[in-house]
């Protein structure tokens, strides 16, 4: 009798679970349909201009928009600035699986590593050191992720988000003089003002599974919004946004960079691209010496490009840029030639 009585018990109370379950989906499949009808939740949108979109991450503001009509090994020859690859991408495609005995190096930087102002992408730096590298006998992949506007913190964010599943064995960063003062991208602002001023949610920072219920949405930006969700975007609240990438976050983020370095195994060279608005009389010593403090300090590989641009303009006996921070087509060649003899001698002779 007494056992009867407990199973009876147990059988009573998966009962009460179930019903009560039930009454809550039922709930809140009413609480949907109500929301729905009245038309009381945002929709969901994309931000888009130009070849970027908002990013998902807050820490990186905006992003290339992925093409995924890219399904190409290589670069058309026709390429031009508004073609990427499937993530949005100034490079060709490249196989997540990594090739066994393939070295692969991955660019991290802003619109110096994109090759902005350069028409044909295998004359940017990065598809030069790969072609250099390959002449010198190495067996050698560049993969480049720089965008426009970015600082360290949206080059290592972009790294652990996107990089990191290829597999890297040296991550490059293209480091430029202006990355701890640069000002965040008018783009963004742009961006978050359509978001703010449409009424929707921005799709990539909707959670992919709950974009699809108005009742999610709902509560997430309209009813909880400012109380257990950040609020609306507010003029307050786009400035937020905006200094959470404009900020000065080099030292932290090449802490950043040498913790991720340490966990997943690859090795870190730091390429710092000068001023070179005046590189006979060249002003910003001091910032070169800091950066290789810094790197030293975290044990990256660090290669200096001053000398190789003054070398460079001397030698050709031209102009190696468009403006102080974005090389030419002979900037960049040079640049990428140099640095694959330095991946080449200090890198990988000692594997």
């Amino acid at each position: 009798m007494k056992s009867g009585g407990s199973q009876s018990r147990g059988g009573r109370r998966r009962n009460d679970l179930f019903l009560a379950t039930a009454g809550v989906l039922a709930g809140l499949a009413l609480a949907e349909l109500v929301v729905r009808v009245t038309g009381a939740a945002p929709q969901v949108g994309y931000f888009r201009k130009d070849q970027f979109q908002i990013s998902p991450n807050v820490k990186i503001g905006w992003e290339p928009i992925p093409n995924p009509a890219s399904t190409g090994g290589t670069l058309d020859p026709r390429w031009s600035a508004e073609e990427r690859n499937s993530l949005g991408y100034r490079d060709y495609e490249h196989s997540l699986e990594k090739v066994p005995g393939v070295f692969r190096i991955l660019v991290i930087g802003d619109s110096i590593a994109k090759g902005l102002g350069i028409p044909d992408p295998r004359m940017a730096f990065p598809m030069v050191m790969e072609k250099r590298l390959k002449e010198l006998g190495t067996t050698s992949e560049v993969l480049n992720f720089g965008v426009e506007g970015y600082n360290t913190q949206q080059e290592v964010e972009t790294l652990k988000d996107r990089g990191l599943s290829y597999s890297p064995d040296l991550v490059i960063l293209a480091y430029s003089l202006n990355d701890r003062t640069w000002p965040a991208h008018h783009l963004y602002v742009e961006l978050l003002k359509q978001e703010s001023a449409s009424g929707q949610a921005s799709a990539p920072r909707t959670a992919p599974l709950l974009r699809h219920s108005a009742l999610y949405r709902f509560l997430r930006y309209r009813a909880l919004s400012g109380w257990l969700f950040e609020s609306d975007l507010t003029d307050a609240r786009i400035r937020q946004l905006v200094d959470l990438v404009q900020r000065d976050t080099v030292e932290a983020y090449f802490s950043e960079l040498a913790d991720l370095s340490r966990r997943h195994g690859f090795a870190v060279l730091v390429a710092v691209f000068p001023y070179i608005d005046d590189l006979t009389h060249y002003k910003h010593l001091e910032e070169d010496r800091w950066v290789q403090d810094l790197s030293a300090r975290h044990g990256f590989k660090h290669f200096d490009l001053l000398n190789t641009f003054i070398d460079c303009a001397r030698r050709s006996g031209q102009t190696i840029a468009f403006d102080d921070v974005h090389p030419n087509n002979q900037g960049h060649v040079c640049a990428g030639r140099t640095l694959a003899k330095f991946v080449k001698e200090e890198i990988l002779s000692n594997r």
